[in-house]
């Protein structure tokens, strides 16, 4: 460095002015460091960090709702960001680092993705509480063949239209569906006010709307599984963390006989 740090003799060795001076100024970077190192140690023990995760259905209840509470309060020093949007919009985020993770609808198999089922839900049908199946324990998709469906212009809405024209394809009927450019909310409200009827997964049944009815569907066929997406190359360790916990979580439920 062109001057000398220390000086060695019969009384050992000791800084020089300039060694000194350039401890002192560099005492703060060496602390940083450390921090850092710190941090770095924090974050692999899941003590910190951020774990960012995109969902397609409702937070208000089931698996997922116990899921996120479960992890939050057993590390809560890992910010935990939760994105709405729809299924291609999450593995594309994905793929592209900016999700760590995803809970979709379905099993299948996504390139270069791990992809793990973890529990099921059965879609129920959203009606005014004036409709005239809104006291049934139960319907069938062959007496829902007439009615007006409504579904939400953003995530998942085209996927519940997908849905519903598949399930009551059926019945060679194709059914009547509007598209109303509100979130999935103001759009179960809009049900309740009587503007149609529309599909919902089972967790909203936790959810209380005035005057909205929700009725289950009674096929096995619409039971619906959730899993998780996420990529074999992801090294974040609070995700890592967060499939074990569901894995956990997920064999509870099955053997829970509730």
């Amino acid at each position: 460095m062109g001057t000398g740090l220390f000086e060695r003799g019969g009384f050992g060795v000791r800084l020089t002015d300039a060694g000194r001076r350039f401890v002192e100024q560099t005492r703060p970077a060496f602390r940083q460091i450390e921090r850092a190192l710190e941090d770095l140690a924090a974050a692999g023990r899941v003590e910190t960090g951020i774990l960012r995760i995109g969902v397609i259905t409702t937070l208000a209840g089931g698996f997922l709702r116990e899921l996120v509470t479960r992890y939050e309060a057993a590390y809560p020093g890992v910010m935990l960001e939760i994105r709405d949007g729809g299924r291609q919009d999450h593995i594309g985020a994905i793929r592209s680092r900016v999700l760590d993770a995803a809970f979709l609808t379905g099993n299948a198999a996504v390139a270069g993705c791990d992809t793990v089922e973890f529990w099921r839900e059965r879609v129920y049908i959203a009606m005014p509480r004036t409709h005239p199946l809104a006291k049934r324990d139960g319907v069938e998709w062959a007496e829902l063949k007439d009615e007006q469906f409504i579904v939400s212009g953003f995530e998942p809405g085209p996927e519940v239209r997908d849905y519903i024209v598949r399930r009551i394809a059926n019945y060679s009927t194709y059914p009547s569906i509007e598209y109303h450019p509100v979130h999935q909310e103001t759009l179960m409200h809009r049900v309740a006010m009587g503007k149609g009827i529309t599909a919902v997964s089972e967790a909203w049944t936790d959810v209380i709307i005035p005057d909205l009815a929700l009725v289950p569907l009674r096929a096995d066929e619409d039971i619906v599984p959730f899993s998780a997406v996420w990529s074999p190359e992801a090294d974040n360790p609070s995700l890592r963390r967060l499939i074990s916990f569901a894995r956990n979580l997920a064999r509870k439920t099955r053997s829970d006989p509730a």
